[in-house]
């Protein structure tokens, strides 16, 4: 009679202390390792405000630095639950049964940058990353020269390797305010204006609506669109 009072006892301050990870293991259970792609400054800022929120959900995530292509590979194989984050673009080459978030996560643009020197962005290839899709896609139609890291693009553009290249805009933004990029680049047209979602194997449905809910009522992602680049090139955070 002791021993069943004290089990009770242990559940119920298990519940009262623990509400969040009860709720979600009696909805279908919780992710366990998202992909994300690894060196990628907005990746590792996004995944910080991921973790936040599945803690909030009561759940605890691993995120794996993998290639961009990598992720969607380990994904159709079942060896990660999701991905981070992707333009919807990416869906075609999920072979996995597979649900995204009802909303978007948030918006990016990904534009094409300049090397400031006519010459040298008129004579020398544009440069992209493997594996990021719709850099992939822009691609196929200019020449162009394909690099594994992000720091290994900067260094050929910093090196005049490369006259241009493609870039999200929150990442490189962040890297000129912090001067990490030099000659300052000029940004050119505009590529791609797209939502980010997240996305989860099918089996994960119950999860993702409460995650899904989460945005609606707390938009944790929102800081992730308020970078902006003045006339100049420039960074700016917008506070309105």
């Amino acid at each position: 009679m002791k021993r069943s009072y004290l089990q009770l006892l242990g559940a119920f301050f298990f519940l009262f202390l623990f509400p969040g990870r009860v709720l979600a293991e009696g909805e279908g259970g919780c992710p366990q390792v998202v992909s994300s792609v690894s060196n990628s400054f907005l990746d590792q800022t996004s995944q910080k405000i991921l973790k936040s929120v599945y803690d909030a959900l009561g759940c605890s995530v691993t995120v794996l630095a993998v290639p961009g292509r990598r992720g969607i590979s380990l994904f159709n194989s079942m060896e990660v639950d999701g991905e981070l984050h992707r333009f919807d673009i990416v869906e075609p080459h999920y072979s996995r049964e597979f649900v995204r978030s009802s909303r978007p996560m948030f918006y990016q643009d990904g534009s094409l940058w300049l090397h400031p020197d006519l010459q040298v962005r008129e004579t020398r290839p544009t440069g992209y990353l493997f594996g990021v899709i719709w850099q992939e896609n822009y691609m196929k139609n200019h020449r162009g020269k394909v690099f594994n890291s992000s720091e290994e693009l900067v260094k050929a553009y910093q090196t005049g390797e490369i006259g241009s290249f493609l870039y999200t805009d929150f990442i490189m933004m962040t890297k000129i305010t912090e001067g990490e990029v030099l000659p300052v680049p000029q940004k050119g047209g505009r590529i791609i204006h797209a939502p980010l979602y997240h996305y989860l194997g099918v089996e994960f449905t119950p999860f993702m609506a409460r995650f899904s809910q989460y945005l609606d009522q707390h938009e944790p992602f929102a800081v992730l669109e308020d970078m902006k680049v003045d006339h100049k090139g420039k960074a700016a955070v917008v506070t309105q």
